[in-house]
């Protein structure tokens, strides 16, 4: 079976791509490493597809990725049938990761050929942009080098293992209007002053943080690195409708500030940001007033 025609064929995915776990193995720390292996015993391959999810721009106070069905389930949804299908027709083992993974996503989606780092840290499909969703499939098939297929159907060779591709302009624009000068090097975030990181955290924010929170215009997440990116100008909107329907754009106090933690759930279930619970949201639209 040809796993990758299987992928590009669905409904929702921009690209995709295989690389080898032995390979990606260098991106990850000895922990992520037996995790991985947890999950499958004897991975050898990584399959990676690109899901698009911009949609057009609304005024609101939750990150774009945030408004739509959860990204989690929606992709599970999408690649746990072809997971299952490789079982069943190779013997293989095989598993879905999705976001809250030991694999280190972006360099698994650069290896695989589907998309290019940018300088903000994000993967960039050739068509779409930054505004991708990673989903990965780890298997025990024995891994076999094969032509990423990109959004514009065109084939590309994934790069060598050692090199270190960024399709970047190197505008600057990211790390100009980045709040928190969270971008670094090469992609490098600093996590403590990256205001998506600084929105969802649970732990209690210093002076500085809340500084730089009150003078964000989201209360989860951020996509200011992203909005000023010239390789995201233009870019097409998602045709999921798991991220163009049902929207939801803004919270209030009122909606959440008497809710438990059920109730929370219950009321914006398949919500990307209901994990954390009500305490960071209630934080930071209590610190904006």
């Amino acid at each position: 079976m040809n796993i990758l025609d299987i992928l590009y064929a669905v409904d929702g995915i921009s690209s995709v791509g295989v690389c080898e776990f032995n390979t990606l193995k260098h991106y990850m720390n000895e922990s992520a490493i037996a995790k991985a292996y947890n999950y499958c015993e004897n991975a050898h391959s990584v399959y990676v597809a690109l899901f698009p999810y911009f949609n057009k721009p609304q005024n609101g106070n939750l990150s774009i990725y945030a408004r739509g069905k959860d990204y989690h389930s929606v992709i599970c949804d999408i690649l746990t049938p072809i997971s299952d299908q490789i079982e069943r027709k190779t013997n293989a083992k095989s598993v879905v990761l999705v976001d809250n993974s030991p694999l280190n996503e972006v360099q698994a989606a650069r290896l695989s050929g589907v998309g290019k780092i940018g300088e903000n840290g994000l993967i960039f499909d050739k068509i779409y942009g930054s505004f991708v969703f990673i989903g990965t499939i780890l298997t025990s098939i024995p891994f076999k080098q094969m032509p990423a297929i990109l959004s514009d159907n065109t084939h590309i060779i994934p790069p060598d293992k050692d090199s270190k591709i960024i399709d970047c302009l190197h505008c600057g624009l990211c790390k100009k209007h980045c709040l928190g000068h969270a971008i670094g090097e090469n992609g490098k975030i600093n996590c403590e002053n990256c205001l998506s990181e600084l929105t969802q955290t649970k732990k209690d924010l210093t002076d500085e943080q809340e500084n730089l929170l009150l003078k964000h215009n989201l209360i989860w997440g951020c996509d200011t690195c992203q909005l000023v990116c010239p390789q995201n100008k233009n870019v097409p909107f998602t045709k999921n409708k798991s991220f163009t329907e049902n929207l939801i754009n803004s919270l209030s106090l009122e909606d959440i500030e008497n809710l438990t933690r059920k109730q929370f759930n219950e009321k914006y279930k398949d919500r990307a940001f209901t994990w954390r619970g009500t305490k960071p949201l209630i934080r930071n639209l209590t610190l904006k007033g």
